[in-house]
């Protein structure tokens, strides 16, 4: 399903700069990733890119760039609505929506169909055969036609008041 689906995973970063985290590659023109953007300010970003213009855009305004830190990321992406927009397609860290982008953010139209979960190779950890991932995944997820906030990973524990996985 490529209108609807869920995108997870446990990220630390030992290296500040681009740093892709899943990366779907059709050609120059048409590709989506999953990363740390913005050079050195390591911002979690999502674009899709369709006939070289960004389908869908949103990099967050917030930096992760504490090395001794584990970064808990969703993507929740659905296309389905007459209108998508923050409910539909969002980013969480750490449990909260990402609220605050770097640049403006941009939705999909109705039923725009991403190039993640196309019949195209799929890179965990790298952008192809190079640019590999510079720190740790853990309990990486991807649903296949449910859009699915960060609940459905993880939790706030009643002690520490920290962000768990479930």
């Amino acid at each position: 399903n490529r209108k609807t689906w869920t995108w997870s995973a446990w990220a630390k970063v030992d290296t500040v700069g681009e740093q892709f985290l899943f990366y779907a590659y059709t050609d120059g023109s048409n590709s989506a990733l999953i990363e740390w953007a913005g050079g050195t300010q390591n911002q979690f970003t999502f674009q899709d890119t369709v006939s070289g213009s960004n389908q869908t855009y949103l990099r967050s305004a917030a930096y992760s760039r504490d090395p001794a830190s584990w970064y808990h990321l969703v993507v929740k992406y659905d296309s389905t609505p007459a209108t998508p927009d923050s409910s539909d397609v969002a980013l969480y860290i750490n449990g909260e929506q990402v609220t605050a982008f770097h640049e403006t953010a941009v939705y999909p139209d109705q039923n725009d169909d991403s190039n993640i979960n196309s019949d195209v190779a799929h890179y965990i950890g790298a952008q192809d055969s190079s640019n590999f991932y510079g720190g740790y995944l853990a309990e990486m997820y991807f649903i296949d036609g449910q859009s699915l906030d960060a609940d459905s990973f993880g939790e706030t524990d009643d002690t520490t008041n920290q962000w768990k996985p479930i």
